[in-house]
């Protein structure tokens, strides 16, 4: 009889053993499971934290009636905290400084923390977001015809103090759009510019706007007030 007994425990010893093992197992994989999921999470945020977000902007539709600021996700991490605002550089001679700055922006209050002209919350990979800038461009077109008239009727003097009055102003007038956006996984802030340059439409007498990654290869200057552009906004 004590045999048997001894049988029975050594049995029942064995099956607690042999449960208590595999519940010892089952919860280190369920560790081992969850230590290789946070590895894994870490190693990809490590990955993202050295990639740079690829904002593309462009002008959509330049020469029609309602032209658009493009804004496109090219990277494979999501974009987010997107503010883009508008300033115009007016230049009577591309090779010095502009001679008069004017930003739309500060003028437009909008329900958001920070007031700027267009705000997109989050551009996802591959995505577009398209605004319309037709009366962007008609206010600055404005205000640059405004400042020609200003220099017709002698708004600058001469070394004798004498109002200059030509018969002809030739300006040039660079809407900058200024996009300040956030990479999702660290926040980290960017910025980027995109500019044109106001062309007038000698049939309607009003305003197109002109990428100027393609003047500024052309010469005329058109680089050297790019670089003016660039210092000043971002100074």
């Amino acid at each position: 009889m004590l045999a048997n007994i001894a049988v029975i425990s050594a049995k029942l010893f064995n099956w607690a053993l042999n449960n208590f093992l595999a519940i010892v197992v089952a919860i280190a994989t369920i560790v081992l499971v969850r230590i290789t999921h946070r590895y894994t999470n870490l190693t990809h945020s490590l990955v993202r934290l050295q990639i740079d977000p690829n904002l593309e902007s462009g002008f959509e539709g330049e020469y029609e009636e309602m032209p658009k600021l493009v804004l496109h996700n090219a990277g494979g991490d999501v974009i987010i905290d997107i503010h883009v605002n508008t300033q115009m550089y007016i230049f009577r001679y591309l090779m010095s400084g502009p001679i008069s700055i004017e930003s739309m922006s500060k003028r437009i209050v909008q329900q958001t923390d920070q007031h700027s002209w267009w705000h997109v919350a989050r551009l996802t990979p591959d995505e577009l977001q398209k605004k319309d800038i037709a009366e962007t461009i008609k206010h600055y077109g404005n205000n640059l015809k405004g400042m020609e008239r200003m220099i017709m009727n002698g708004v600058f003097h001469d070394s004798d103090g004498k109002p200059v009055k030509p018969d002809k102003v030739d300006l040039w007038g660079f809407v900058v759009f200024d996009i300040q956006y956030r990479r999702e996984v660290d926040r980290k802030l960017y910025r980027m510019l995109k500019t044109g340059s106001l062309i007038t439409n000698k049939t309607t007498g009003t305003f197109n706007i002109h990428d100027t990654e393609i003047l500024k290869h052309m010469g005329f200057g058109v680089k050297d007030a790019l670089d003016q552009i660039k210092e000043r906004t971002q100074a």
